[in-house]
């Protein structure tokens, strides 16, 4: 499986698991005590009722820092398709139910006009009770659905073209939700690649998708294709993708 370098990825060195004896463990996050920070605080607290979002428990605040006290959601994607991976290849139903369940969970952000802004493998945790979102540290509220603001946050890899342009809206987790798609029905194959961020980021604004059509359905290949339209304006939406063929 093609992994991340580790000047693409992101650094776990903040999040430790508490262990509560009999209670189910929690996840301390320390974040800076900064507005990025607090804005990040409000948003997981906003969604702690939704579907598909993981909960939020507590915060701490501390003179320099903030201690966010999470539930433990579980291991998250990208290990356990990395683990799944070691031993067989992921199969095209496998990953459609895989993705129907983060575009639900990305749903949930978007009814209240909330752009997660980093939807990738590494942001959704999975356990027996389901697939939950986690990290809400690039997260934008909008004001209606429509609205673009300006951004300079993201994952390499999953960033859309709009955000290369300092620009997120809705669509833009849409696109990332593409690749993300893309990233496990190849097997762990992206589908813009490159050695740096500079690399990865001019794949993006301008190569094309190569797809290997011959190895999954016409309506995933669809899917995918609609949700990897870099004309923002043209791209499918999250809301639309769950009335695709693919994932009916």
């Amino acid at each position: 499986m093609t992994k991340m370098t580790c000047a693409l990825n992101s650094n776990k060195s903040n999040v430790r698991i508490v262990q509560r004896g009999q209670l189910k463990p929690l996840v301390c996050k320390k974040l800076k005590r900064c507005k990025e920070s607090l804005q990040e605080i409000i948003t997981t607290k906003f969604l702690k009722h939704q579907p598909g979002v993981i909960t939020l428990e507590h915060v701490v605040e501390l003179p320099h820092e903030y201690l966010m006290y999470l539930e433990h959601g579980g291991i998250n994607l990208f290990d356990h398709i990395n683990n799944y991976n070691s031993t067989k290849e992921l199969s095209e139903i496998e990953a459609r139910s895989i993705v129907k369940k983060c575009m639900q969970c990305i749903i949930s952000c978007h009814k209240y006009n909330i752009v997660h802004g980093d939807v990738k493998p590494q942001n959704f945790v999975l356990d027996e009770q389901g697939v939950k979102v986690i990290d809400f540290g690039c997260a934008k509220h909008l004001a209606h659905k429509n609205e673009i603001v300006q951004t300079h946050q993201g994952t390499p890899y999953f960033m859309a073209p709009e955000i290369l342009r300092s620009e997120i809206g809705l669509k833009s987790d849409a696109w990332s939700m593409g690749v993300m798609t893309y990233w496990l029905i190849h097997n762990g194959t992206y589908p813009f690649e490159g050695n740096t961020p500079v690399e990865v980021f001019r794949s993006i604004l301008l190569d094309n998708t190569q797809y290997d059509k011959e190895n999954y359905s016409q309506n995933c290949y669809d899917f995918m294709n609609l949700l990897l339209t870099k004309n923002y304006m043209y791209r499918m939406s999250v809301f639309d993708s769950l009335q695709h063929p693919w994932l009916l």
